[in-house]
């Protein structure tokens, strides 16, 4: 980006945009993003549509040789809509930034002018990047969204202007009763819990539910000391807790129980200034491998860097630019004259078959 200079390509929004993206994810990183964002998909309009089809589970039926054939009814799918979730904030830059960058023949204030613009995209962006985290931990782990009323994200739905609502159903939440008694009948934290017994008895739900078989957990790093300490477990490997420990190291475990084990302990600063972590310490997050039952989608956003008067419409809507997920672009405003920053998101993680997600509370 050395060539970065002109005070013109600062006001195109493909570039700004560019630039955004390049800082804001350059010291921020979140396993849950990265692993449930691998099929994202570009997305024009606010409104996200889309159809899924659940797997077949009833035969055909037999027919004598010679016979007229069956009629059967045509299978159907299931059709879901969901509203990109939006992002849209603004800084407005230093006075000396704008003096830099009209300087054309000095590289030197140039470069200070846009070294001023990727500070602030690193900070104002980072946040972006986190708002994008906290929203898919939520997703993931409550099923559900709240919103006040200065679009912060809520820990609960206490004070909450709106709600986004996932349709995750409550059997695949709390201790997950599905009508024959809770799953989860012993807290994880007992080392006496049967672990193991409980996560099968969710995977053979899954599979009388039709749903894509269950592939990952993912779990805070606390919930290694009850893994350690559970008795089951540690029979299971036959050995100590030692040995549990040994297979425990890192933070991906495969193929324990059939299952891919995922720790993360990230946490964010919420609403009320407290420290929360993306996988709540009593929960436990169970999915399939990325696939059809989760849509990612970056919305679009319209945005226009064009400064002043154009002959005609077309001439102006020449220079409007779709972007999708994060964008960027910096506009020169008057009276006063300045820079004004604005950096912005719309995604959405949706769940075409909610029934594949499993968010039980294991310590209770």
């Amino acid at each position: 980006m050395a060539t970065l200079y002109e005070l013109e390509e600062v006001l195109h929004p493909k570039v700004i945009t560019d630039l955004y993206r390049e800082e804001s994810g350059k010291y921020f990183a979140n396993p849950l993003v990265d692993f449930y964002s691998r099929q994202t998909k570009n997305y024009t309009g606010d409104r996200f549509e889309f159809a899924y089809r659940e797997a077949m589970k009833q035969p055909a039926p037999a027919n004598y040789r010679g016979q007229p054939a069956r009629v059967l009814q045509p299978s159907g799918a299931s059709e879901r809509r969901v509203y990109m979730l939006h992002a849209f904030n603004e800084i407005s830059l230093s006075m000396d930034a704008l003096q830099m960058l009209r300087r054309p023949g000095d590289q030197t204030l140039q470069e200070k002018g846009r070294d001023e613009i990727v500070q602030q995209m690193e900070d104002f962006g980072a946040r972006h990047q986190i708002f994008r985290a906290v929203c898919l931990a939520k997703t993931l782990s409550d099923g559900v969204i709240h919103f006040g009323a200065e679009g912060q994200v809520l820990e609960s739905s206490t004070g909450a202007a709106y709600s986004v609502d996932f349709g995750v159903p409550d059997s695949h939440r709390d201790q997950l009763d599905t009508g024959s008694g809770d799953l989860i009948n012993l807290p994880w934290d007992n080392p006496a819990a049967k672990i193991l017994d409980q996560i099968d008895a969710i995977r053979e739900q899954a599979e009388e539910e039709n749903t894509d078989p269950i592939t990952h957990i993912w779990l805070h790093h606390s919930a290694k000391r009850w893994l350690r300490d559970n008795e089951q477990l540690q029979s299971f490997l036959a050995g100590s807790s030692e040995a549990v420990d040994r297979v425990l190291r890192g933070t991906i475990v495969e193929e324990l129980n059939g299952l891919t084990w995922h720790f993360f302990s990230g946490t964010y600063q919420a609403q009320d200034g407290s420290t929360v972590p993306y996988v709540p310490r009593n929960r436990a997050i169970l999915t399939p491998d990325v696939g059809p039952w989760l849509r990612a989608a970056n919305g679009s956003e319209l945005i226009t860097g064009f400064e002043g008067i154009r002959s005609s419409v077309d001439g102006a809507l020449n220079e409007v630019t779709e972007v999708f997920g994060d964008f960027a672009y910096v506009k020169l405003l008057d009276n006063p004259t300045k820079l004004v920053l604005r950096m912005g998101s719309n995604f959405v993680y949706a769940f075409a078959q909610p029934e594949s997600v499993w968010m039980p509370t294991v310590d209770f």
